[in-house]
């Protein structure tokens, strides 16, 4: 089967008006489901203006009325924490005082102690020597004291200093 130019001319043209004709249906399908996905697009762009923006505009609203109020508050709070500081280290320096004056006062308690039982002491020998054996029980009981107030003595002073 031979074709005339002309024939071979006519197929060519045929197959490219049916090429131009699906070319032109595609076209018109893709159209077509353009235009259905721009209505709901503008839809949904309509919805979100009507739904979305007016909470957003009011998010808004509240950070700008709030962002004065939260600076404010946090200045206050760190003013609060700075002075809860300063009473501290004013709470701190008054025990310390405290803690120093009362040292103090119990060393002095103990050499008066230790003075007075040291007295007691000689005072008991002596009158040893002048009563004789109950003299002797007597000074004992009385050196058992002051030994028994030196190792209480010890025993403070060495819990004072490990601390």
């Amino acid at each position: 089967m031979h074709l005339t130019t002309d024939q071979g001319i006519l197929i060519c043209v045929i197959v490219v008006a049916a090429s131009a004709l699906m070319q032109a249906i595609f076209m018109m399908i893709i159209a077509i489901g353009s235009l259905k996905t721009r209505k709901r697009v503008n839809e949904l762009t309509d919805r979100i203006e009507d739904d979305v923006l007016p909470a957003v505009k009011i998010v808004r609203e509240i950070l700008v009325d709030a962002s004065p109020k939260l600076k404010q508050a946090t200045e206050e709070m760190l003013e609060v924490s700075r002075k809860v500081r300063q009473q501290v280290d004013h709470v701190n320096e008054a025990l310390t005082d405290i803690v120093d004056k009362t040292h103090t006062q119990a060393n002095r308690v103990d050499e008066a102690l230790t003075l007075v039982l040291g007295g007691l002491g000689r005072a008991g020998g002596i009158v040893q020597q002048a009563t004789g054996g109950t003299s002797r029980k007597v000074g004992a009981v009385m050196t058992g004291l002051r030994v028994g107030m030196e190792v209480l003595r010890a025993r403070r002073k060495a819990r004072e200093e490990a601390k």
